[in-house]
């Protein structure tokens, strides 16, 4: 859990996609699935390569996730973690569909 919370950015000025990348990359480690880290490779190259402007409220709510995920693991609810990182990730799946150029 460390690295996860190494990974939080609490500065909306701060959060990029650099961090947004360490964030997810701290998940994967602490997951500890070559499956799951290789699935995780092909869609975040996807991802990361692909050029895209982020709103501050967009950036807001991906650093509010991200800390609700990471509490939620701290506190040992694994299903609500999973939950709340899934709709996460459709989330920004989807916003990465409709706002990538």
């Amino acid at each position: 859990l460390t690295s996860i919370a190494e990974s939080l950015v609490d500065d909306v000025q701060a959060f990029n996609v650099s961090a947004d990348q360490k964030f997810h990359e701290s998940i994967l480690t602490a997951v500890d699935s070559s499956l799951f880290q290789q699935m995780s490779a092909v869609v975040q190259a996807y991802f990361y390569q692909t050029p895209i402007e982020t709103s501050h409220e967009e950036n807001v709510r991906s650093m509010t996730e991200h800390r609700n995920i990471y509490e939620a693991l701290k506190d040992g609810n694994f299903s609500l973690a999973k939950a709340l990182l899934t709709q996460h990730l459709m989330r920004g799946a989807e916003f990465y569909e409709k706002n990538s150029f």
